[in-house]
């Protein structure tokens, strides 16, 4: 699957460290407020915004400071103008490994999963591209908008097979939809449509005087 990598740079500046050349651990481009979108087949799958982004190339490394991202349903953005938004997020820092596609965010992180109804609150996260699987070795909180709120520590998740799992204990509060309870309700509403559309009967009776 060909990988193609855009940098957008707003009002950039390139800073060159010519004393530490040919030093492995020094970046060899800094860049400034930096856009950073990863294609797949000529589609935006992921677009990352910097304060700050620093360029290793011996390392196939990008860091970046400040940044806030957007992950794109692929599906839907084949046939809509439109990138359809499936995840947002943002934190302190990020490592991109840019030949793979890793990524490892830390300094509190905060990631918005709009397909799947939840929202996640940890210190920092790492992410394996090709495997789809994501890992939290710190305390974690997840967020429903049902009001369900789990928190625990060291979470993995094999997103493909949407299995989610934390290795100590959790607490927290899950909120159960009663089906039958809905059920009940929907059939009381419907009963109450059908009587509405009733017309009163009326009955006359000769009074004998």
């Amino acid at each position: 699957m060909p990988i193609t990598v855009l940098l957008i740079l707003a009002a950039c500046s390139f800073d060159y460290d010519v004393s530490s050349e040919g030093f492995e651990n020094d970046p060899d481009v800094i860049m400034k407020d930096v856009e950073y979108v990863r294609m797949e087949n000529s589609v935006p799958v992921v677009r990352m915004r910097s304060e700050e982004a620093r360029r290793y190339e011996a390392k196939h490394v990008m860091e970046m400071d400040d940044f806030s991202f957007e992950q794109y349903n692929a599906a839907a953005s084949e046939t809509d103008e439109v990138p359809d938004i499936n995840v947002r997020g943002r934190g302190a820092s990020v490592k991109i490994e840019t030949d793979s596609g890793n990524l490892t965010m830390a300094g509190g992180v905060s990631i918005d999963v709009q397909s799947e109804d939840f929202s996640l609150r940890t210190e920092s996260l790492s992410w394996e591209d090709k495997e789809r699987l994501l890992s939290a070795p710190g305390e974690v909180t997840v967020t429903r908008s049902d009001g369900t709120q789990l928190s625990g520590r060291n979470l993995s998740a094999d997103t493909r097979r949407r299995q989610w799992r934390f290795e100590g204990a959790v607490s927290g509060d899950i909120v159960e939809k009663d089906e039958d309870a809905e059920e009940a309700a929907e059939e009381a509403a419907e009963e109450a449509e059908t009587d509405t559309d009733k017309v009163p009967e009326e009955e006359y009776r000769r009074v004998e005087k």
